[in-house]
């Protein structure tokens, strides 16, 4: 459909942040290019009229030994979301239509601190559209993928009631810094918050929901 036809998407700022950190694993960082090719074959002009800012992550983490167990890579995820708020929040246009590509889904944690930390006073609503709740933390999820948690980490939960694990002191202090990010905690309410197609949660964030 052309652009034209929705004149407040005019203008139109892409971002693109290809992390695979919170998945933990190789793969994810291909989502991107892939949505630009499959928009190319369609010849749709999306990339060729909003060129896209790409902010660095640091996926090279992945070939490394994971040191924390309850949060994985959480290390790298906290340098590399912190340095996109940074960047992030820095460009925004508050008179654009947004659209941020990533790789795997924790990204979403450090996209709404960018919007909270450019609009620090304003209301925040969120429609998460997954099979997952993501909203587990360090001191519930089963895997300690960061993929899990983006939902927690911006509205600043731990969820220790339900604690099924100890993290480490430092992953701890990682996970704070995350769920800082931007400087405000929490990013958004649970009435701002609208989950659609979930259908595969643990007890932990059951207690939550």
């Amino acid at each position: 459909m052309p652009l034209e036809i929705f004149p407040y998407m005019r203008q139109i700022q892409l971002f693109v942040q290809d992390s695979e950190l919170g998945a933990g694993t190789r793969g994810a960082s291909l989502g991107p290019g892939a949505v630009q090719a499959v928009s190319r074959t369609r010849k749709n002009e999306l990339f060729a009229k909003h060129h896209p800012t790409r902010i660095f992550t640091n996926n090279r983490a992945l070939d490394f030994p994971n040191k924390y167990p309850a949060g994985n890579f959480i290390e790298a995820i906290a340098d590399s979301f912190s340095a996109m708020v940074d960047q992030a929040s820095m460009l925004l246009n508050d008179g654009s239509f947004k659209i941020f590509l990533s790789g795997d889904h924790s990204v979403a944690g450090a996209t709404v601190a960018s919007l909270k930390k450019k609009n620090p006073d304003k209301r925040i609503g969120v429609v998460w559209i997954d099979a997952h709740a993501d909203i587990h933390t360090p001191f519930t999820s089963p895997s300690g993928n960061i993929h899990g948690m983006p939902v927690a980490m911006s509205m600043g939960i731990d969820n220790e009631d339900c604690a099924n694990k100890t993290p480490s002191e430092e992953t701890i202090s990682y996970w704070n810094s995350l769920k800082n990010l931007g400087g405000v905690s929490p990013k958004f309410s649970p009435e701002d918050l609208i989950y659609v197609a979930v259908r595969d949660t643990e007890q932990q964030e059951e207690a939550i929901m």
